[in-house]
């Protein structure tokens, strides 16, 4: 978990399936805004009530983490 502002970023993440969507989902539910995305291995999910465009960010953020390791 990690913050923005104050606000919580909640990431979720485990192995993918087989046949997994590979194509980015943005949804909103009752305030929060959630992120999908997969790569080769895992699903994540971010999770939080920041707006979309800051959730985006850490997506980017994330990726470019793991991507350099």
């Amino acid at each position: 978990m990690v913050q923005r502002r104050k606000h919580f970023i909640n990431l979720f993440i485990w192995p993918t399936t087989s046949g997994a969507a590979k194509a980015q989902k943005v949804v909103t539910r009752e305030g929060y805004h959630l992120v999908h995305w997969t790569d080769a291995d895992f699903n994540y999910w971010a999770v939080s009530d920041v707006s979309e465009g800051d959730l985006q960010t850490f997506k980017s953020l994330f990726e470019g983490q793991v991507l350099h390791r």
